[in-house]
């Protein structure tokens, strides 16, 4: 915030926000009841979707994986070291090692195939994720696995980071 200023200075609106550090978005745009509630608030939060009116501010993974430090800047060796040509020809889904959860008004609807999100207030994205691919699409080109280095995501020529 203070490097949003400092930028900024007063053309940064003079209003409260609220800074949350849970992992889900607050403000679901899908839902017609958020509208009914008046004016959003701007919701400060690491994470969002395309249906979050949450305003994104970069999460603590920045600052824990030192990712600008060991994979951003790095970009220029791993192309080297492993240019294009080289790369695997597949779809990797990946993320961190611990669970994701999403619950969001638009999420309610089915997905494809014979998957959908059933009752639960939290569907485990990851795990339906993996299921999708191994139940609907069955496609070898596009693989689910879970708990490989971020540093050999680069190994594949798409990567769907779940995160």
């Amino acid at each position: 915030l203070k490097r949003i200023t400092e930028r900024w200075g007063t053309s940064v609106p003079d209003v409260e926000v609220l800074l949350a550090a849970d992992d889900d978005p607050t403000q679901d745009a899908a839902d017609p009841n958020l509208w009914k509630q008046g004016p959003l608030w701007p919701i400060m939060k690491q994470c969002k979707s395309s249906q979050s009116a949450d305003i994104t501010v970069p999460t603590w993974h920045f600052y824990s994986l030192h990712a600008s430090a060991m994979f951003f800047s790095q970009t220029e060796r791993f192309n080297r070291e492993t240019p294009w040509e080289a790369r695997q020809l597949r779809a990797y889904g990946g993320g961190l090692l611990y669970h994701r959860t999403m619950w969001l008004h638009d999420n309610a609807r089915s997905l494809e195939g014979n998957l959908s999100w059933g009752p639960e207030p939290a569907p485990m994205l990851r795990e339906k994720f993996a299921q999708y691919l191994r139940e609907e699409l069955r496609h070898p080109d596009i693989v689910f696995d879970e708990g490989a280095p971020i540093d050999t995501w680069g190994n594949n020529k798409m990567v769907i980071h779940l995160d």
